[in-house]
């Protein structure tokens, strides 16, 4: 019984370990902080903070699209579950009295709304339901993107 256990023992690393690739590399001017796919459009959104924009990739061709401007750099971005809403998180690293913000972009009938904030945003997300969770260096928040009104979700603890 021992003979078997060592003939198997070294038989294991004999056998062939292969490594593959994953993807396809498509080279994007500038810093990326986030990405959010759109499965619905075919779209990857790319958020590029020294570009001021968020560069739109078309997925089924990978090429550019044309980008979506914002007034500070992005930090993060999120797509709502219905797909209708993108919200950028902006953080200006206290270069203006504005430290931060959102875009919400209505992808559905091609309109934004810019949100100043007096906090740099640190992060947005989606769960399942219609409003977006904004984590700022100070504060908790929920996020109504239809709207663009918040409320508090909690102190910073």
């Amino acid at each position: 019984m021992s003979r078997m256990m060592v003939c198997v023992l070294l038989l294991a690393p004999v056998a062939n370990v292969f490594g593959a690739t994953f993807g396809t590399v498509v080279p994007i001017r500038g810093e990326v902080s986030d990405i959010a796919l759109d499965g619905a459009r075919g779209r990857l959104y790319i958020a590029n903070m020294p570009g001021y924009q968020i560069n739109v990739m078309n997925t089924s061709d990978l090429s550019q699209a044309a980008p979506m401007a914002v007034p500070m750099p992005p930090s993060s971005l999120a797509l709502s579950p219905d797909s209708r809403y993108l919200v950028v998180g902006e953080d200006n690293n206290g270069l203006s009295p504005t430290n931060g913000g959102f875009t919400i972009f209505d992808l559905s009938l091609g309109q934004e709304l810019q949100i100043t904030w007096p906090d740099p945003v640190l992060s947005v997300a989606f769960g399942a339901g219609s409003q977006a969770f904004v984590i700022t260096t100070t504060q908790l928040l929920l996020l109504n993107p239809s709207s663009g009104t918040t409320q508090s979700a909690g102190p910073m603890v």
